[in-house]
């Protein structure tokens, strides 16, 4: 099997303490409007989506996991794939005032998606990936009606990039099929996004949502450090909208 620099142990921790961390935000969204909700209110949500970045336009090496070429390189791959892909999320935002708030969310790929396919070099065999973002955010509602506002926010955070190798063969003994975690590559993003929240039964809402974020040395593994995300949010508001 081939060497892997990067030891998966920090990189689930840092994801646990993370998601740690986020947990402990919503539980606060909650506790603090109803110790005071004239002063402000939450919004926790579920959301759907998808993402979007670009291909980096090479291969990998089978034996060192470096860009290559088929036509420099026997043992290169396919041409890695482009980030796409549903997503889905966790959403807590607490409005400090009635325009002003801050908030966080985590998105993830819920199913692998192949990245790179060694079938040519070893039959059956391929590089998959799980994309993880996860950010802090300001929020602010500039127009806001009783039941539809206009929500901008902006902040900082983190993207996880998770790979994996696959292997799927068929033998005399019937089907062989393993999946085991070999790298895991962190980078820094900024983040902003654009929604338009609109209140359909008592404090239920839907939210389409429209998010970019820029990840730092993110064209190592895809095409650009842009990646663009559109979802759709389902939540609840807790105290006044």
């Amino acid at each position: 099997m081939r060497n892997t620099e990067k030891s998966g142990v920090e990189v689930h921790y840092k994801v646990k303490r993370t998601l740690m961390c986020l947990m402990l935000f919503c539980s606060l969204c909650v506790v603090l409007p109803l110790a005071n909700a004239q002063k402000g209110s939450t919004d926790l949500s579920f959301g759907l989506g998808t993402i979007h970045d670009k291909s980096i336009g090479t291969g990998l090496d089978y034996d060192y996991l470096t860009s290559c070429t088929t036509s420099t390189d026997s043992l290169c791959s396919t041409n890695a794939s482009h980030l796409s892909g549903v997503v889905m999320g966790f959403s807590g935002d607490y409005m400090l005032t009635r325009r002003f708030g801050v908030g966080a969310d985590v998105v993830f790929q819920p199913a692998k998606q192949d990245y790179v396919n060694f079938n040519a070099v070893s039959a059956g065999e391929k590089i998959q990936s799980r994309m993880t973002f996860y950010d802090f955010n300001g929020v602010a509602k500039p127009i806001q009606t009783k039941r539809a506002a206009l929500q901008v926010e902006g902040g900082f955070g983190g993207a996880n990039l998770k790979f994996y190798d696959s292997v799927n063969a068929s033998s005399n003994l019937g089907n062989t099929n393993s999946s085991e975690y070999i790298s895991s590559a962190n980078h820094f993003q900024l983040h902003a996004g654009v929604s338009a929240p609109i209140y359909f039964k008592d404090h239920f809402f839907i939210r389409p949502q429209f998010d970019i974020h820029y990840v730092t040395n993110l064209d190592q593994q895809y095409g650009r450090d842009l990646v663009t995300q559109g979802m759709v949010w389902v939540g609840y508001s807790f105290g006044g909208q």
